[in-house]
């Protein structure tokens, strides 16, 4: 079992954001390793990491990273608004990704819905 959750822990991580919005909390983890007004909170980019590598060698589930994944995704979305700000192209690229993620995530887990 600790394997297989290994194999499948960078794909699981992907799918826990989607891999659309993947950018945005790599944006985050960068942006709380940059700015200096955050450095209170740094902890949260170290932290990542270090919970991957920790579940990694014990063989935990990839879902347990999920709290912090959305830390990071909240750090990064600032960036994101002033990466958006004034590029009405970008804002459409962004709400077409967002909603093609939203759209799939809703979607996945319908084939086992029969066999419940």
């Amino acid at each position: 079992k600790g394997d297989e959750s290994r194999a499948l822990f960078v794909p699981l991580q992907l799918a826990i954001v989607g891999i659309y919005p993947t950018p945005v909390w790599v944006a985050g983890i960068v942006r709380l390793l940059r700015v200096p007004d955050l450095r209170p909170v740094r902890a949260l980019a170290v932290a990542y990491p270090v919970l991957c590598v920790l579940v990694l060698v014990t063989g935990g589930q990839p879902y347990y990273t999920a709290g912090l994944v959305l830390a990071l995704f909240a750090a990064g979305a600032t960036s994101v608004v002033g990466w958006m700000s004034g590029h009405t192209g970008r804002r459409v690229a962004l709400a077409a990704a967002f909603g093609s993620s939203a759209g799939t995530t809703a979607l996945a887990p319908w084939p086992a819905a029969g066999r419940v």
